[in-house]
């Protein structure tokens, strides 16, 4: 067959995204064939799916704080830390159970220079991500430990998160379980609590073009620390918290290249107060309270290798990085039978994100 043909002749309705890179058709001299022209989001969708490993850890751990904010309000009886000892009602050991939710937008995008095409590129990233999860645990007490009480507990439970890129309708999903040992300090008005967690997860990496499976652990610790003012009317809370979380992830082979997932790492630290009352009601205490907060995420972000035959390359998500404020409302009810129930809400904002969590707890302290 002879004669000539133009760029015209042939057309497409636009790249063709296969794997981990966007193809285009081309004309080379009189021949019309496909190139890659730049990376898919396939290969930067997966750090950020190390992040929403991350993301799991720091969901379930905020719920854990609030956790300890009723465990010590239980333990002084009243809101009011700085009565006398002689009107303190402790509660030295319980059993809780605790259900909660969280969800989370996060616009996002990465420019990079592809390294075949050698053009500027830029990806849209934005993603949102939902995590349940059902925690109880064991709460045990020494009194008369430096000069104040020492409360302390295990936990364990199970968690499930769904993370959606919205560019691509490609999703990941994580889920099981959690185990975790805590400590509070409280003397006076001042507590100090410390939390060691580790989350066991099953991963499901499913892109439209190919399907994953892989493991995933986090392994962290965060610190509390705060002072209970005593009001006329209730309480004024000043607090700190600082926490950091490591993922590893197992490699997988994914579109015929081989993805190594680098440990990765990330914190977050906040200063805020808390301020609430009580009332009598029926009998029973009720304490609704008010937090607001600002918190810093930070971290070198997570990267992920990506190795084919005679070629490779790298890819990083930091997404999440920098600062975001916080509102938390809560409300504790506390009976004269050793029960106790919670429900908590707050909201997240910053530049490009979006969040909110809810959560009830049910405790038995004798």
């Amino acid at each position: 067959m002879t004669g000539t043909t133009a760029d015209s002749d042939f057309d497409l309705a636009g790249p063709v995204n296969a794997g981990f890179f966007t193809y285009g058709l081309f004309l080379q001299g009189n021949t019309h064939g496909l190139r890659s022209i730049g990376l898919d989001n396939a290969g930067f969708e997966l750090p950020a799916g190390v992040t929403g490993a991350q993301d799991v850890w720091l969901d379930t751990t905020g719920f854990w704080q609030d956790r300890m904010a009723d465990l010590r309000t239980q333990e002084s009886g009243v809101h009011n830390a700085d009565l006398p000892e002689d009107k303190l009602a402790a509660r030295m050991g319980g059993l809780w159970a605790r259900a909660s939710g969280d969800w989370s937008n996060r616009d996002s995008s990465v420019g990079f220079t592809d390294p075949v095409s050698q053009q500027a590129e830029t990806l849209n990233l934005d993603r949102k991500q939902r995590t349940s999860a059902f925690v109880g645990g064991i709460d045990m007490g020494l009194e008369g430990i430096a000069g104040g009480d020492m409360l302390f507990g295990v936990m364990g439970g199970y968690v499930t998160s769904r993370l959606d890129f919205t560019a691509t309708d490609d999703s990941w999903n994580y889920k099981g379980g959690t185990v975790g040992a805590y400590a509070t300090y409280l003397n006076g008005g001042f507590y100090l609590d410390g939390l060691v967690k580790a989350d066991f997860l099953d991963v499901d990496i499913n892109d439209v073009g190919g399907k994953a499976t892989t493991n995933a652990t986090n392994i962290g610790a965060r610190l509390d620390a705060g002072y209970r003012v005593a009001m006329g009317w209730g309480f004024v809370e000043p607090q700190a918290s600082l926490e950091w979380v490591r993922t590893n992830m197992d490699s997988v082979s994914l579109f015929g290249g081989d993805i190594d997932f680098q440990n990765g790492s990330s914190g977050r630290a906040k200063i805020g107060v808390r301020i609430g009352t009580d009332m009598q009601m029926n009998g029973m205490t009720v304490s609704p309270d008010l937090t607001l907060s600002v918190w810093n995420h930070f971290g070198d972000g997570n990267a992920v290798d990506i190795n084919f035959p005679g070629s490779a390359f790298s890819a990083t998500d930091s997404a999440g990085n920098g600062t975001f404020g916080e509102v938390g409302v809560g409300v504790n009810v506390a009976s004269a039978s050793n029960w106790s129930g919670v429900v908590r809400g707050s909201v997240r904002f910053g530049d490009s994100y979006s969040a909110g969590s809810i959560g009830a707890a049910l405790r038995y302290g004798s």
